[in-house]
Formats: C-alpha cells, structure tokens, sequence
C-alpha cells in the first residue's frame, strides 16, 4: 500500500536521539510536534504561510484542543510519515484529522483530531478566519474530494 492511498498530505519525519526517551522509543509529545510540522507544511503548500498571516492580518493560530491516541511505539531511526488532512472549517477554527504512521509498512502509531483556533495576535481572542486562508483551506477539501473520488491533480 502506497501512502497517498491513506493520506492526502503527508511528510517525511526520521526519528533521532533528541525525539527518544532513555528506553529508545519516541517521547509521547514529539508525536504532537511531528504533527505540527505536517499541519504547517499542507498549509505552506497552499501559500498559507504563518508569518505573513501575522504581519498582514495580525493572527495567529493556536492549538484550542488535542485529542490523540497513541497505538504502537516509534523507535531511533524510524522513518515515518506524519499526516494531515482537513475536516471542517468554520468561521474562526479549522478541524484536522491527523496519523503519524511507519513509512515501511504504514502501521498506525498515533491517531489525532486536532482543533486549531485564529486568534487576534494581540488580545489571543478568537478571531475570524481571513479570506485568503479560507479560499487556501477550500482548495484543500476541494483537491481531498477530487483524490476520494478517484481524480488525480
């Protein structure tokens, strides 16, 4: 099984000694951060890019809620895939379905629904989604429809 036939992005992550603990397996909470990396990196690919966001709109997006579950161990040297896909926009948060799985066989380590929140970078209060993010999140659902339905881009 090929991973685009599980995900419609995904992203290379190798693990070193900084992302182990002393028994050789992967930390619990690198698993957050090899998540956060595809989460930004399916955004970067959509011109979604996080500092202009900040200086042209004065936003930020902040992690509102986590909810993971953890299956199997990575170990030192693995190579694996962290993916993202998007579940739900709305007016100030978006929902993304999320899987960190080994690149050799695909075997599912970590599982997670992640909410992540447009907040006003000054006052941290829940703010409106700017168009452009809006119009970048549709091409997204538009181009996971077209992947589920049997379409190539």
């Amino acid at each position: 099984m090929d991973i685009s036939s599980v995900a419609s992005f995904f992203w290379p992550v190798r693990i070193y000694h900084q992302d182990t603990d002393s028994s050789g397996v992967v930390f619990h909470p690198n698993y957050m951060s090899f998540m956060e990396r595809a989460r930004t990196e399916l955004l970067r690919k959509y011109g979604v890019e996080m500092t202009r966001i900040l200086a042209e709109h004065s936003r930020i997006f902040v992690v509102a809620e986590a909810n993971v579950k953890y299956h199997h161990p990575a170990k030192l040297d693995d190579s694996l895939w962290a993916t993202a896909d998007i579940v739900s926009v709305g007016r100030s948060r978006v929902v993304f379905c999320q899987r960190v799985l080994l690149q050799d066989n695909l075997r599912s380590l970590c599982t997670g629904r992640i909410i992540i929140a447009c907040v006003d970078a000054k006052t941290l209060k829940p703010a409106r989604l700017p168009a452009s993010v809006v119009s970048a999140f549709g091409k997204m659902y538009q181009q996971r429809m077209r992947r589920s339905e049997g379409f190539s881009d």
